[in-house]
C-alpha cells in the first residue's frame, strides 16, 4: 500500500474514533450532570412547596404527586414521537432541544405554585426525550465498535467499565495517565503512540469477548457493559445531586436550590452543541416511521412501538419484567420519604441517607450480577435470584414485627431494592432483539412503556398507602418483585431467537469492512499503475 494512501486510511480512522469519543463524552456529561440535577430536586422540591410556597404537608405531597402523573403521561405519549423522530433526522438535533427545554423547566419550577407545577409537568413530560436519546447513541457506538470504557475513551469511564466488567485487577493503571491527557484534551489521542491493553483482555473474567464469542453474544455482552456503565455514571451524579440538595436546604434559599437543578446541565448543553457529532445509521431504511407534525401521529408512532416491544413471548415477558422494576422503583421514590416520616419520624439528613440508600443499592446488584450472578447462572436466572433477594427483603419492611432500629431497616431497604440493578441487564436484552435503524424508536419506546409504569405506578402506590397504611408500599413491592422474577426466569437466556438480529447486524459489519478493504487494496493497485505509467 502506498504511504499517502495508508495514511489517508489511518486518517479517516483516527477522525471516527474522535467523533465516537465526543458522543460517548456527550452522554456521560448528560447522565451524570441530569441526574445531579435531578438529586438535587429531590432532596429540595418537598421543602420548597411547604416553606416557600405555604403548602401543608399533605397539600404539597398531593401537587408534587400530580405534577409527576402530568410528567409521566406526557412521557408515555411522547418518547416513541421522539425516538423515531431520532431515527429519521438524528440523534443531534433531538438531544439538544430536549435538554434545553428541560433546563428551562427546572427554572420554571422556582415559582412553587401547584398547578404551575402541573402545567409545567406537562410540558417537561411533552419533550424530554434525554435519557432514551442517550440510550440510543450509545447503542449507536457499540454497533460501531467504539465501546464505553474502551482504549479510545476517557481514564474515568475506563476505570468505571474495569470495575463494571469484573477486570478491574487487569486494568492497566499507567496508561491510564495517557487517557486523562487525552480526557483533559477534549478528544486529542495522546494514546496513539503508546501500546495500550484492551479494557477488556481476554480470559480476564466472563466478560471477557474473544474471537471464538458468538457475534451476538459478543454485542449483548458489551450493550449490558455499556447501559451498566452509564446507569453507574447517573448513579454517582445522583448522589452528588443529593449532597448538594442538602447543603442548598442548609446554608441558602431554596428558590436557589431548584434553579441550581437546571443550570448543572449548561455544561452538558454547551459540550454537546460544541463537540457531540451525528450518531445514527447512515442507511436511513430501517427508519420506516413517516414522522409528521401532527400530534395524532404520534399515536400511530405508539402503536408501532407495541409491536417492537412484545414481538415475540419472551420480550413480551421481558418488557413486562422491564415494566414492573420501574413501576416499583417510582412507588418507593414517591413515597419512600412519606413511609420513614409517618412510622419513624426522619429529619432532613436521615431522608437523604434513604434517598441515598436506594440509589447504591442498585449498584450492589449491578455487581452481583456482573461478577457472580450471570458467570454462574446466566442473564435471566441471575437475575431471577437477585429478585427472590428482593423479595424477601420487601416482605421483611411490610411486615416488620420488631420496633425501630434503624441500622436493620437500612440493611433491609437495601435487601428490597437491589433487584433495581437488574435494568441495565434487561435493556440489554431487549435492545438485542431490534435492528440497529430502529434503535431510537425502541429505546423511546421502552422510556415511555417504563413511564407509563411510573404513571400506574403513583396511583397504585398512593391508593394503596391511604388505604392500608405506609407499610403497605413495601406488600405491593413485593408482589411485584415477585412477579418480575418469574417473568424473567420463565424468558430464559433466549440465545437463538434474540441474538438473530445481531448476528446479522455483526456479518453486516464484517462484510463492510471486508468491502472497505477490497475498495482500498483496489485503490493501491490503481495508485501503483498510475505511478508506472
Amino acid at each position: 500500500m502506498r504511504p499517502d494512501t495508508k495514511k489517508v486510511y489511518e486518517s479517516e480512522q483516527s477522525a471516527l474514533v474522535k467523533r465516537l469519543r465526543a458522543a460517548r463524552m456527550s452522554v456521560y456529561l448528560y447522565e451524570f450532570l441530569g441526574s445531579s440535577g435531578w438529586g438535587t430536586y429531590n432532596v429540595v422540591y418537598t421543602y420548597l412547596l411547604i416553606r416557600v410556597g405555604g403548602y401543608s404537608t399533605g397539600t404539597a405531597a398531593t401537587f408534587a404527586t400530580l405534577e409527576w402523573v402530568a410528567y409521566a403521561a406526557l412521557q408515555f405519549l411522547s418518547n416513541p414521537f421522539w425516538g423515531a423522530l431520532s431515527d429519521r433526522i438524528g440523534r443531534r438535533p433531538v438531544l439538544l432541544f430536549a435538554t434545553s427545554v428541560l433546563i428551562a423547566t427546572f427554572l420554571m419550577l422556582c415559582w412553587p405554585n401547584g398547578y404551575w407545577w402541573i402545567g409545567v409537568g406537562i410540558l417537561q413530560g411533552s419533550v424530554d426525550s434525554t435519557w432514551s436519546t442517550c440510550n440510543a447513541i450509545v447503542v449507536d457506538c457499540v454497533m460501531s465498535g467504539a465501546y464505553p470504557g474502551d482504549k479510545t475513551d476517557n481514564c474515568v469511564v475506563r476505570f468505571i467499565r474495569s470495575v463494571v466488567s469484573g477486570d478491574f485487577l487487569q486494568f492497566d493503571h499507567v496508561t491510564m495517565v495517557h487517557s486523562c491527557e487525552a480526557f483533559l484534551l477534549c478528544g486529542r489521542d495522546t494514546t496513539a503512540d503508546a501500546k495500550v491493553s484492551t479494557a477488556v483482555p481476554a480470559g480476564a473474567s466472563y466478560w471477557s469477548l474473544t474471537d471464538d464469542d458468538h457475534p451476538g453474544l459478543k454485542i449483548r455482552k458489551e450493550l449490558s457493559i455499556a447501559f451498566t456503565t452509564v446507569w453507574v455514571i447517573a448513579g454517582l451524579g445522583t448522589m452528588f445531586g443529593f449532597v448538594l440538595g442538602l447543603v442548598f436546604l442548609r446554608s441558602t434559599s431554596l428558590v436557589i436550590a431548584m434553579a441550581t437543578a437546571g443550570v448543572t446541565l449548561l455544561p452538558s448543553l454547551l459540550y454537546s452543541a460544541i463537540f457531540l457529532p451525528e450518531t445514527s445509521p447512515l442507511d436511513k431504511h430501517n427508519a420506516d416511521v413517516t414522522v409528521r407534525a401532527e400530534v395524532a401521529e404520534s399515536f400511530r408512532v405508539q402503536a408501532m412501538a407495541i409491536k417492537l416491544i412484545f414481538a415475540t413471548r419472551r420480550s413480551t415477558l421481558l418488557a413486562l419484567a422491564y415494566f414492573a422494576i420501574y413501576f416499583i422503583l417510582t412507588g418507593i421514590w414517591d413515597l419512600g420519604l412519606f413511609w420513614g416520616e409517618a412510622l419513624y419520624s426522619w429529619a432532613a439528613e436521615t431522608s437523604t441517607a434513604f434517598l441515598v440508600t436506594i440509589t447504591l443499592a442498585p449498584s450492589l446488584g449491578i455487581l452481583s450480577i456482573q461478577f457472580f450472578l450471570v458467570p454462574n447462572f446466566g442473564h435471566a436466572r441471575g437475575i431471577a435470584v437477585l429478585g427472590m433477594a428482593s423479595t424477601l427483603g420487601c416482605v421483611a419492611l411490610a411486615l416488620h414485627p420488631w420496633g425501630y432500629n434503624e441500622v436493620v431497616i437500612f440493611i433491609l431497604v437495601v435487601l428490597a431494592t437491589v433487584a433495581w440493578g437488574a435494568y441495565p441487564s434487561l435493556t440489554a436484552l431487549l435492545t438485542t432483539n431490534v435492528e440497529h435503524g430502529s434503535q431510537g424508536h425502541l429505546q423511546g419506546s421502552l422510556f415511555a412503556f417504563t413511564t407509563l409504569g411510573s404513571l400506574v405506578a403513583l396511583g397504585t402506590y398512593l391508593l394503596v398507602y391511604q388505604l392500608l397504611g405506609p407499610r403497605s408500599i413495601w406488600a405491593i413491592s413485593s408482589l411485584m418483585t415477585g412477579a418480575t422474577t418469574l417473568a424473567v426466569f420463565k424468558a430464559g437466556e433466549g440465545d437463538a431467537d434474540s441474538e438473530t438480529l445481531a448476528q446479522d447486524a455483526s456479518d453486516k459489519a464484517h462484510e463492510d469492512a471486508a468491502k472497505a478493504d477490497v475498495d482500498l487494496e483496489s485503490f493501491s493497485k490503481n495508485s501503483r499503475s498510475a505511478d508506472v505509467v
